[in-house]
């Protein structure tokens, strides 16, 4: 009767996580996979070595690009959108096991591009400058109680300049 009792269990427990239909499967026996990514092929290697569960974000140009994984037997297309998780599972059968995986995708940013002109008149140059936006902070960290600390930078020419400027304010 315990063995009926505990055969049941995992029979339930089983069918609790068992996959759900919606959730898409890819079956391989490799550690690679083909990939195509808005219609560029690629490969996705190292499929027996991904932690588990696998996390991976895209940079894209367009908001949804068309993704499929090839298996030697399988293939799970699916669409990649900006700011949705797409989740599928990889069965690993070399390995015996299964890993979930959820891709993400963000705006891809272009490369900045500077002009020969551009580039010509600052090789070998280092420039260093302080945005506006952190020396005001840093003015209002300065005219509070944590200025007081010695979190503030006192013993240069600019403190009490900056300090006669602003603290009336």
């Amino acid at each position: 009767m315990q063995n009926l009792a505990a055969f049941l269990l995992i029979l339930l427990t089983v069918g609790a996580f068992a996959q759900s239909p919606s959730t898409p499967i890819i079956r391989t026996k490799n550690s690679s996979l083909t990939m195509y990514l808005d219609g560029q092929r690629d490969q996705f290697n190292g499929v027996n070595d991904l932690p588990r569960p696998f996390f991976y974000d895209f940079g894209l140009e367009k908001d949804a690009v068309p993704f499929t994984l090839v298996s030697e037997t399988d293939s799970l297309p699916m669409t990649l959108r900006y700011g949705q998780t797409t989740r599928f599972l990889i069965i690993r059968q070399a390995k015996g096991d299964t890993v979930a995986c959820q891709f993400t995708s963000h705006k891809q940013q272009k490369a900045a591009t500077f002009t020969e002109a551009y580039k010509n008149a600052n090789e070998g140059k280092t420039i260093v400058e302080i945005p506006e936006v952190y020396e005001l902070i840093n003015v209002l960290f300065a005219l509070t109680p944590y200025g007081q600390t010695e979190a503030i930078e006192k013993a240069t020419p600019y403190y009490p300049a900056m300090m006669a400027r602003f603290v009336p304010y």
